[in-house]
């Protein structure tokens, strides 16, 4: 119901592009040189999401809502997969070294009723399907019937609903992954799971052995990257509101953007500490980027930079 949004990564001189979506997923890689295709990699496994594929030791990994797995740069053919589930696979996996770091927001319960209960108190005509404006007199799914209707024949029918029912529901959290496996990754991998606080669509960041997640009303959370200890929890001051870009790092300060254009800086830190606050002025919903001494801030209507020294 959103469309595509996955950005492309760029290593080993081709140009690697996720389309995760409700059918027909798959993985292409194009030519740097010349745009020719290098090779495709059909993903059925994978339903809806928007994750941004990382590189790492000539592998692309990608985050899907069923697992996180890893194909070979080369040729796209699949070496390692762990299973996950998630309401849809946002962001991008934080690394460091052979540890993986990947965010995979769900539910421990279902976030619509059984089929037999939207049914009894929707279904106007007796019918084995439900429409769009059935669904509609429930305002708080209605909105998410382009979702649940996976085939887009404007009819939800049962096993669509079970399907969107149970989507995030299992094996969830930010996990930290050990990496160098082969075939389907077993529990030996996993170093630890934390369930609390998680953001849906920002990346965690890693920063100097600190895991930093930002979520929607500001809510800040530290974690020790070794053993999934929380550090710290607070919030953004003056910076509330929802959160898609994820949070960037530089020179001892983390920088987090919310979509209302409040850009909160904090002292990096186990014991972080927010040193300043600015208000964009409009809506921002892109992560900013960091270059050498400049920042890079887009917002709804322009690009900023921002440097840390003045322009001689």
């Amino acid at each position: 119901m959103f469309g595509m949004a996955a950005s492309p990564a760029l290593a080993g001189g081709v140009l690697v592009l996720v389309c995760d979506q409700q059918r027909g997923s798959f993985m292409i890689a194009v030519k740097q040189a010349n745009g020719e295709l290098a090779w495709k990699k059909e993903r059925p496994e994978a339903g809806i999401g928007w994750a941004l594929p990382v590189i790492h030791d000539s592998e692309v990994i990608i985050t899907g809502n069923r697992a996180v797995s890893g194909f070979r740069l080369s040729d796209g053919q699949p070496l390692w997969q762990r299973r996950l589930v998630a309401d849809a696979s946002n962001g991008v996996p934080a690394i460091s070294g052979n540890t993986l770091f990947v965010n995979a927001a769900g539910y421990d319960q279902p976030w619509v009723p059984t089929w037999e209960s939207a049914t009894a108190k929707l279904n106007q005509d007796a019918g084995s399907r439900l429409s769009r404006a059935e669904l509609a007199l429930d305002q708080e799914v209605g909105q998410f019937f382009d979702y649940i209707d996976g085939d887009r024949d404007g009819q939800v029918t049962h096993e669509e609903w079970n399907v969107a029912r149970m989507a995030g529901v299992g094996e969830y959290g930010l996990t930290s992954l050990q990496l160098g496996g082969r075939g389907e990754i077993g529990d030996t991998a996993v170093n630890w799971r934390m369930k609390r606080n998680l953001p849906y669509v920002p990346a965690p960041l890693l920063y100097n052995g600190v895991l930093y997640l930002a979520k929607t009303g500001g809510i800040v959370t530290s974690l020790d990257s070794r053993t999934g200890d929380i550090l710290q929890q607070g919030r953004a001051p003056n910076a509330g509101g929802d959160y898609s870009a994820s949070p960037v790092a530089g020179d001892g300060k983390v920088y987090l953007t919310s979509r209302e254009g409040k850009i909160t800086v904090l002292r990096a830190g186990a014991k972080w500490e927010p040193i300043a606050s600015n208000d964009m002025g409009e809506e921002c919903k892109a992560t900013p980027a960091i270059d050498e001494d400049s920042l890079y801030v887009r917002t709804a209507s322009a690009v900023y930079r921002f440097r840390s020294t003045p322009r001689q």
